[in-house]
Parts: structure tokens; C-alpha cells; sequence
């Protein structure tokens, strides 16, 4: 394939491109296809990054309130948790680790609840967590208990409203599951602050006091689970090596699993839907460039007849797919991809506040699904282009000529 052939090839394709008239139908259909394509991409493009960008608040936020890994050690004794804490410590000192007990109890304001209630140490778990942004007061518990003259909660918004408490109200904690001689463990807290996080149940389900009040009103010195903060991708294997074989050392990612399979499923679902433009755009094409065939018909059989080779009458209706199609792909890809870089790092577009808990949209470009949308496009354009190509191979150049006679 010479480039002077290549070029005439080009030549021509263009100016089949320029000059659809003579059937208004092929060139209609022509720009239907071209603003399909052009649809089609910047749908593909803002729906991908959109749900990247919902993932990745959810994402934080779940970080916000999750460590890296729970270290289940409930089964253990008192020595042994301390033991394993001050292993943990000296193998890999420049990990975070916070002892915590959980235990669902009832509270009681002006309504009674099940709630899920975690004694933590505060200023351990204020430097591992990012639970400050979500406060609505600056204030977190105390991390000095003989500062205070009653024990400290904090509550999920949607908790304190179902409890009918605010700021400066008191509750009373009752731990059925640790009745003793037919009187189950009771504590009175102060709330000290609310937090609103507004992803899973946590807002309605949580509440925070110190790990020394919740040992106090468990009557238990001991602690369910130690919460590990590490930058290491390694750290789950690493620390499972030093554990009991019958102690686990959960990743955040697994108590979460079922959101974030569904979250990537929706994704992968909404790829393949939005495709469904983009291959209906591909029928468009075909159409319009077997029309455009049937309306040049006679001059691709004169240049037969002057010699124009079937594998260049091929690579002409080729092109022309792809000039049609190109355009279309180029303008969706220009149109969207720097919208959606100036939304992800400048915000613009506002969401209503009455219905969604961010301010603004958000949305993240990854480079793998423009990749796989423009491959995607690649090979739907090139599929459409192959029919109308072959029909022109086929085409005899005294067939066509006598045609047009």
C-alpha cells in the first residue's frame, strides 16, 4: 500500500463525506449518526465518572469511621489482649492501634432504642479517624475522664433525633446481654456533641463514649477488638502472622463488601446500557453508508473501470466510516473529558441540598474508562464500516455504469 495511494483514498472519502446531497436521506442519517456518537460518548464518560465520584465520598467516609483492620480478640483474656497489643506495638511500631468495645444496648432519652454503642480512647481514635468534619460541634469526647463529672456519649444525628435528645441532654444505657443476678448493667451519659455522616447506618445506629466508661458499665476489663490504622497494603498478612490462629484480622473492605460489589456492578451495568447508543449509532452509520453507496454507485464504478483497486474501493468506505464516527467519538470526548477534570477539580455544578447530603457533584475521570470507551467505540465504528466496504469490493464497474445509463 503506497502513501500516494493511501492519500487519494483519503481524498475521496472526504469528499464523499462533504457531498451528500443528491440523497437527503443518507446525509440525515449521516448526522443522526455523528450526534450519536457524540451522545453516546459524553453519556458513557459523565455516568462513569459521576458513579466513580459517589464512590469515592462513600468511600472516605466509610474510611472516616473504619480502620484499616479489626482485630477480633473478644475470645481472649484480659493478659492476652495486652499481650498481643504490646507485640503488635513492638513488631510494627509505625502502625496505629486502638483497643474497643462494642455492644448493642438499649438507650433511653425521650424514646428508647437498640443502638450500637463503642467505648474507644479518644484521642486515639480522633488521630486515626476523620470523624471531626462530620461533628456538629468542634468538641469530641474527653479524652480525661476526671475532667468530667459524668460520662460523656456521642450520638448519630438520626439517633439522637429518634431518642428526642440533644446537646446537653442525658441518656441511660442498659446492656441486656450482661444481666447479672437479674439486674443488667445501667450508665447515665451526658450527650456531648452529634456527628452526621449520612452513609450507612451510622448516623442512626452509633454512639461513642470513653473506653474507661464502657469497661466501667460492662463490668469487663478486657476489650472486643483492637482497630489498626497502617499505610502497608501488607499489614493484614503481616499481623495475621503474629495472631492466634483463631483470632481474625478483618480489612474494612470485607465488612463492607456487599455496597461496594454492588456499587462496581452498577457501574459495569450502566457501561454496557450506555453502550446500547453508541451500537445503535453503529446501525445508523451502516445505513447511512450503504445509502451513500447506492448513491455513488456509478462513480465507483467509473474509477473501477479506471483501475481503482477493490482494496482501495474497501479502504474508501472505510474511512468514511471512521471520518463520520471520528467526529462523533472526538466531539464527545471534547465536550465531556475537560467538563468533567473542571468539575472534579474546580466544582460547579451544585446538587439540591433537600436531597443529597455534598454540596457539590462528584465525579472523578479515571483514564481506564476513557480508555476502554474509546476502544469500545473503535470497534464499534470499524464493525459498522466493514458491510458498506464489502459491498463496495463486490461492486461490478460495468454493472454500476449501467445503472446510471
Amino acid at each position: 500500500m503506497s502513501k500516494e495511494s493511501l492519500k487519494t483514498d483519503f481524498l475521496i472519502a472526504f469528499r464523499y463525506f462533504k457531498t451528500r446531497r443528491k440523497v437527503g436521506m443518507a446525509s440525515a442519517t449521516s448526522l443522526i449518526t455523528l450526534v450519536g456518537v457524540a451522545v453516546g460518548t459524553m453519556a458513557i464518560l459523565v455516568s462513569l465518572s459521576v458513579l466513580n465520584g459517589f464512590k469515592d465520598v462513600i468511600t472516605q467516609r466509610t474510611r472516616d469511621m473504619e480502620p484499616d483492620l479489626k482485630i477480633h480478640v473478644r475470645s481472649l483474656t484480659a493478659d492476652e489482649q495486652k499481650d498481643i497489643l504490646e507485640n503488635l506495638v513492638y513488631q510494627f511500631p509505625e502502625d496505629t492501634y486502638m483497643p474497643v468495645m462494642e455492644r448493642k444496648v438499649i438507650a433511653s432519652g425521650t424514646k428508647q432504642r437498640l443502638i450500637q454503642l463503642k467505648g474507644v480512647q479518644p484521642l486515639t481514635f480522633d488521630s486515626m479517624m476523620g470523624m471531626s468534619a462530620y461533628l456538629a460541634y468542634q468538641d469530641f469526647l474527653t479524652d480525661d475522664i476526671t475532667q468530667t463529672d459524668f460520662p460523656e456519649i456521642i450520638l448519630g444525628s438520626g439517633l439522637a433525633y429518634d431518642l428526642g435528645v440533644t446537646v446537653g441532654d442525658t441518656v441511660t444505657l442498659i446492656s441486656p446481654i450482661d444481666i447479672e443476678s437479674f439486674s443488667a448493667p445501667v450508665l447515665k451519659a451526658i450527650v456531648k456533641n452529634t456527628f452526621d455522616v449520612d452513609v450507612f447506618n451510622y448516623d442512626d445506629m452509633l454512639g461513642f463514649i470513653h473506653l474507661l466508661d464502657m469497661q466501667y458499665f460492662l463490668d469487663d476489663p478486657g476489650w472486643h477488638e483492637i482497630y489498626v490504622r497502617s499505610e502497608d497494603p501488607d499489614a493484614r498478612d503481616k499481623i495475621s502472622a503474629l495472631l492466634p490462629d483463631d483470632i481474625p484480622c478483618i480489612p474494612w473492605q470485607e465488612e463492607h463488601r456487599e455496597l461496594f460489589a454492588a456499587m462496581e456492578m452498577e457501574k459495569k451495568g450502566t457501561f454496557l446500557v450506555l453502550n446500547l447508543i453508541i451500537l445503535l449509532a453503529g446501525f445508523n452509520l451502516v445505513s447511512s453508508l450503504v445509502m451513500l453507496l447506492l448513491e455513488k454507485k456509478w462513480e465507483i464504478g467509473i474509477l473501477k473501470s479506471m483501475g481503482l483497486r477493490d482494496r482501495d474501493a474497501f479502504r474508501i468506505y472505510f474511512i468514511l466510516s471512521w471520518i463520520t464516527g471520528g467526529i462523533g467519538m472526538l466531539i464527545g470526548l471534547l465536550g465531556s473529558v475537560p467538563l468533567l477534570l473542571w468539575q472534579q477539580v474546580r466544582p460547579f455544578v451544585k446538587l439540591p441540598q433537600d436531597v443529597y447530603f455534598i454540596t457539590y457533584l462528584p465525579v472523578r475521570v479515571m483514564l481506564p474508562d476513557v480508555v476502554l470507551t474509546v476502544l469500545v467505540l473503535i470497534a464499534i465504528i470499524s464493525l459498522a464500516g466493514l458491510l458498506p466496504a464489502r459491498q463496495a469490493v463486490k461492486l461490478k464497474p460495468l454493472d454500476s455504469i449501467k445503472v446510471k445509463m
